[in-house]
């Protein structure tokens, strides 16, 4: 069963809903197949073609989905209210002056993302933000990338390593300008949250509230092994 849908994503353009049923892969029957093999069926490169036999639980008629295989881009940021399928309304409705951004998880993509929800906000008289960390995962480097979109011209990292002490400091100019923002942590904040809700406070950038984080003290990054 399809259980969720990415918006824009190859699955979503060839039609499929939430719960179809895939009942065949390619003119072979998933009836007895175990979940592995159909993850298998279902992969393939870019741009090629797999065709899906699915229906919905309670329904008789077949679909045949002709989905194009591509890469599936997952969105991390959300804001205070979904107005469509992929379309986020950020300023709150009982407070139209206050934005709220969530971050599910921080990527690659995320900084492309945050760029998208400041041009948003251009022109509207959003007097402050609350930036939701309660609940997501983050990479060393990609949570260092949004940090210092975030951090204007300060200390944002210090990194002990067997090879010694590293220091990262942001770029000058920082998104979102000088609006005065709020952090929202919870006691489920993965380390690399709490390294970026640490960066924002001890910059002065923004206030933390909500409850008290894990402490976790290692970051997990990623690091290139020759051969």
């Amino acid at each position: 069963m399809i259980s969720k849908i990415f918006y824009n994503g190859p699955a979503w353009k060839a039609g499929a809903k939430v719960k179809d049923l895939i009942l065949e892969i390619d003119g072979a029957s998933t009836g007895s197949v175990q979940m592995n093999d159909v993850l298998t069926a279902l992969r393939g490169d870019a741009k090629s073609i797999v065709r899906m036999l699915v229906r919905q639980p309670d329904a008789k008629e077949k679909r045949e989905l002709v989905v194009t295989r591509d890469r599936v881009f997952l969105p991390a940021v959300e804001g205070a209210r979904l107005v469509s399928e992929g379309q986020w309304k950020y300023t709150i409705d009982d407070a139209p002056d206050v934005a709220l951004i969530r971050l599910t998880g921080v990527g690659p993509s995320t900084l492309h993302e945050l760029r998208q929800v400041e041009s948003a906000m251009n022109g509207q008289s959003v007097r402050g933000i609350v930036l939701d960390l309660s609940l997501g995962g983050a990479l060393l480097h990609d949570v260092v990338m949004v940090a210092d979109a975030l951090v204007d011209d300060a200390v944002i990292r210090h990194i002990q390593s067997l090879d010694g002490r590293k220091t990262h400091v942001a770029r000058v100019a920082a998104m979102f300008g000088d609006i005065p923002m709020v952090v929202l942590t919870s006691r489920f904040a993965s380390a690399g949250y709490v390294f970026l809700t640490a960066a924002l406070q001890d910059s002065g950038r923004a206030v933390v509230v909500g409850e008290r984080t894990p402490g976790n003290k290692y970051v997990k990054s990623l690091i290139d092994v020759p051969g």
